[in-house]
């Protein structure tokens, strides 16, 4: 073989590379622009919004049959529950304990501390009727039953004054 037919093949070879791979990188693209975009129908779509349950059926559908109006009234039902959960747990998040002063409580109002019952509320009161009123919150760690992880959880709802 000659040096000229070497270089023809090379040459070709080359080419013939380079077609090929410009080819490839072709179809690559192709493929990406075709089926990069998902195609949903509405129906996927709507049956995905109802099972998230992030649109209720119309109330003021017609129910076709009896079984469809129990169907509804089960939702409705249903509905109505969680909102009254949801209204308790929202409730619950926004009331806030009320603050104690703990010189002039009672028990009952004392014992509405959390970790705080009726005996060691009897022990508050009868501390500070043989020591006079509490000069720091720290000072409850002399009545018996209180000790620090107790006053950690009461320090904010309580005041002295």
């Amino acid at each position: 073989m000659s040096s000229k037919e070497n270089s023809n093949i090379v040459n070709s070879t080359y080419k013939g590379l380079l077609a090929v791979t410009l080819v490839l990188f072709s179809v690559f693209i192709f493929k990406t622009l075709l089926f990069s975009f998902e195609i949903h129908s509405y129906e996927d779509h709507d049956k995905k919004l109802t099972e998230n349950k992030l649109f209720a059926e119309d109330d003021n559908e017609s129910p076709s049959s009896e079984g469809d109006s129990t169907a509804i009234e089960r939702k409705k039902n249903s509905s109505d529950k969680q909102n009254t959960e949801q209204k308790n747990i929202i409730k619950d998040l926004t009331v806030k304990q009320k603050i104690v002063n703990i010189n002039e409580s009672s028990e009952d109002e004392l014992n509405k501390l959390p970790g705080i019952g009726p005996k060691t509320a009897k022990k508050i009161i009868d501390y500070r009727k043989e020591n006079g009123a509490f000069q720091d919150k720290n000072d409850l760690l002399k009545v018996k039953g209180i000790g620090p992880s107790k006053l950690k959880k009461i320090e904010d709802l309580i005041k002295l004054k």
